[in-house]
């Protein structure tokens, strides 16, 4: 036990008499606590080790599943946060709403846990969150446990597939998350004691509704065919049927994985499947650039990014968040917009927004009545470190816009392919553009048979293409500089 203590840095709960004889007294008033004394007297009269643990007032129960090869290579899953009813696992939510340090130090007691046991494979790794920020160990479980069955769709390698790697000698997968965000919730059966208690949650929000009110064993099946059924109509949701031959109170019959963009957004699925309301009702599409300005007087700049984003078909909300006027409406915005799947901030300034939020903003400066813009430049470009907001040019929200394109490029093939194909329009494109440009500017009987909007849209074609010839020329020119650079030196390149 001082071993484990040292090993783990005291994250084991410790034993305590005085927790013990608490229990005792506490327990000793209802019958169950009768029969626990009494057995606990016979143990002792029979000279046993009895070893109490003291009750941890834990905030949270945290998991992490740990995979470890036959070459001793160890890998950690994501932290997971573990919500259970009446003892049993009943959500999982991946990855774990806390700290990054506190899933640092989780992910730490749980490597040295595996670490210092026998074996390959995959490994179950439970813990308490305390309310000052510690970690308690709680258990090991030697199998792919429940806590980690959401891998199968959230992660690039599942628990299953990683402990047959690991006990056969393969290498072990990547356990990374292929998603921003998962829940797995539980199947979990009822008892014929249960009776129909309706489908009213009470009021409750959000995840308190659990499957509080599942009907008795008799129609128990009818409510999951009927609770799977709403499932497969939720964007990013998987169903797992187990097929177990006989239900039981609290038996896990199967479990319902959802993967989003956000753990908000997860969790208003799950809360919808789980409630009366008609899944189709909930709009699919959730916006990814939030556009926000101070004053509607900024909308005829803004919307350009708006504009821009139309063009690639980025799902955005433009609104009004006034860090003067409305600042309770600025923090919630800037507090929830991550939780709500979006995934990049365009804003009017934008410095007190990117202080409250960990998603990239892009300030565009507006131009306002005086001082021509500058003011509004220099509160940008001027925040303090550790609160960074990508600037664009004095009422240039057209490249807020394409900067956000290229920043959710970065992850989305889709946008890259958008991308490239506006840049990729062809020499011989270009001169046959211009080439019909030049003969309806000569024959105005040919101009008069098409329309203005046809003739736009054709000029259109013309700058992209001289704007993607114009970023090959910058990129030619800064590479023969590079090379002049790297090859006579800085000295020479400054004074030739």
């Amino acid at each position: 036990m001082s071993r484990a203590g040292v090993l783990f840095q005291n994250a084991l709960p410790e034993p305590d008499s005085r927790a013990f004889i608490h229990g005792c007294i506490k327990f000793c008033s209802t019958w169950y606590g009768w029969i626990l004394c009494s057995s606990i007297g016979r143990l002792e009269d029979m000279n046993m080790v009895l070893y109490i643990e003291k009750w941890a007032p834990f905030v949270k129960e945290l998991a992490v599943i740990v995979a470890r090869g036959r070459d001793n290579s160890i890998l950690c899953y994501p932290v997971v946060e573990t919500i259970h009813k009446e003892n049993i696992c009943h959500i999982v939510k991946a990855p774990a709403d806390v700290p990054w340090k506190i899933r640092r130090l989780a992910t730490d007691v749980a490597y040295k846990a595996v670490s210092s046991l026998e074996g390959a494979g995959v490994f179950a790794v439970e813990m308490f969150l305390t309310i000052d920020g510690q970690i308690l160990l709680n258990e090991v479980a030697p199998r792919p446990h429940n806590s980690g069955h959401h891998t199968i769709e959230s992660c690039y390698t599942s628990q299953f597939e990683q402990h047959l790697r690991a006990v056969v000698g393969l290498p072990l997968g990547d356990p990374s998350m292929k998603t921003p965000a998962a829940i797995m919730y539980n199947l979990l059966g009822e008892d014929e004691e249960n009776v129909e208690k309706g489908r009213s949650d009470g009021g409750k929000s959000g995840l308190e509704v659990f499957c509080s009110h599942i009907p008795c064993w008799r129609g128990w099946f009818q409510f999951a065919n009927k609770l799977i059924g709403k499932a497969l109509r939720i964007p990013g949701a998987s169903v797992h049927w187990y097929d177990k031959p006989e239900m039981r109170k609290q038996r896990k019959m199967g479990h319902i994985t959802i993967v989003g963009p956000s753990m908000g957004i997860v969790e208003a699925r799950l809360h919808s499947m789980l409630g009366e309301e008609s899944v189709d009702d909930q709009s699919s599409v959730t916006p990814r650039v939030g556009i926000i300005m101070g004053s509607d007087s900024d909308l005829p700049v803004m919307k350009d990014a708006a504009g821009i984003l139309n063009h690639f078909g980025v799902p955005h909300e433009v609104r009004i968040v006034s860090a003067h006027r409305t600042p309770e409406m600025m923090f919630s915005y800037a507090m929830s917009a991550r939780e709500r799947g979006v995934q990049i901030i365009i804003a009017g300034a934008g410095g007190m927004v990117a202080a409250l939020t960990p998603l990239p903003v892009i300030g565009v400066p507006v131009r306002a009545s005086s001082l021509d813009g500058l003011d509004s430049l220099l509160s940008i470009v001027q925040m303090p470190r550790g609160v960074p907001v990508a600037t664009v040019a004095i009422n240039n929200a057209t490249n807020a816009g394409l900067l956000a394109v290229r920043m959710l490029g970065v992850s989305d093939p889709d946008l890259q392919a958008r991308w490239a194909l506006s840049l990729s329009l062809s020499l011989p494109l270009q001169i046959s553009v211009l080439t019909f440009l030049y003969l309806t500017v000569l024959s105005p009987c040919i101009l008069h048979c098409w329309e203005k909007k046809t003739i736009r849209m054709l000029i259109g074609i013309y700058v992209v293409c001289r704007m993607s010839q114009y970023q090959e020329d910058t990129k030619d020119d800064v590479l023969v500089k590079a090379e002049k650079l790297e090859k006579d030196g800085w000295e020479s390149y400054l004074n030739p």
